[in-house]
């Protein structure tokens, strides 16, 4: 399988201002403080036959062509790929075409921080027609069904995501800090994805953290200094979605405090 050359992804970043490129998002690409990508290289026709928008007459190197790819955060590829009558190839390449516009004269990146985005993609394979993804993969095999014993990924759908941001909108923002637990690579990705997630509802973040707790932490535990519909809204999608949440009051604080720690 091909993949976007490394020029190619340079010049996808040095257009993007280090912002996602849905509209109004203001995510970035890299993470300022940790310098870690999230951000995802999204094709506009797809990749893969089975992907959304494919375009049987396209060549393979017009599919990792600079005119047919964009930056975007998790939750918004996953949402115009979730959606393809309503993020069509014209509506896409308008996106495109506004977004690069705004941020036109940026600098390239590092070979390093072109490779980590070329990382998101090049973690799929095909086999008998199949799409096979082994993102996160626990061992080194790849097949049609692994069954693997231990910390399993905690993910959050989409679907999800957009119906929280949905509800928390309706409210005030609020400001939040979450903490993840140290040298656990899996708690941190899901720490990273509420915070993507928050920053959508308009929630306001200092970063994430990482610590060594004390008393470790199972799951996620949200502290608040007092009650309010948003958090109320926010604590009980954490159970819906399978996260297992803890709720306490923590005196004296003007912010919420979201600590993630090893999966149950």
């Amino acid at each position: 399988m091909t993949c976007p050359s490394l020029k190619t992804i340079k010049r996808l970043f040095a257009v993007s201002g280090n912002r996602c490129a849905f509209p109004r998002c203001e995510i970035p690409l890299i993470d300022n403080l940790s310098r870690k990508v999230t951000g995802k290289i999204c094709h506009i026709k797809a990749k893969n036959p089975s992907g959304p928008r494919y375009d049987p007459s396209q060549s393979d190197e017009d599919r990792d062509s600079f005119e047919n790819l964009l930056l975007m955060c998790p939750i918004h590829h996953d949402v115009i790929d979730g959606d393809p009558e309503s993020y069509t190839v014209s509506r896409l390449k308008e996106i495109k075409a506004k977004h690069e516009a705004l941020c036109a004269g940026g600098n390239e990146p590092s070979d390093d921080i072109a490779k980590q985005f070329l990382l998101n993609i090049t973690s799929s394979t095909i086999s008998h027609g199949s799409i096979i993804f082994t993102q996160h993969q626990m061992g080194g095999q790849v097949a049609h069904s692994i069954v693997n014993v231990g910390q399993q990924l905690r993910q959050i759908s989409p679907a999800a995501a957009n119906a929280l941001i949905s509800e928390l909108r309706k409210y005030p923002s609020e400001n939040f800090e979450v903490t993840a637990l140290i040298g656990d690579a899996e708690t941190y990705n899901l720490a990273q994805t509420l915070e993507v997630i928050l920053k959508h509802a308009g929630w306001s973040s200092s970063g994430i953290s990482q610590a060594i707790f004390t008393g470790l932490p199972r799951g996620v535990i949200l502290e608040t200094a007092v009650e309010k519909p948003s958090l109320n809204i926010l604590l009980n999608w954490l159970g819906q979605v399978g996260l297992k949440p803890q709720g306490f009051l923590k005196p004296n604080s003007k912010s919420t405090t979201i600590i993630v720690g090893a999966a149950i």
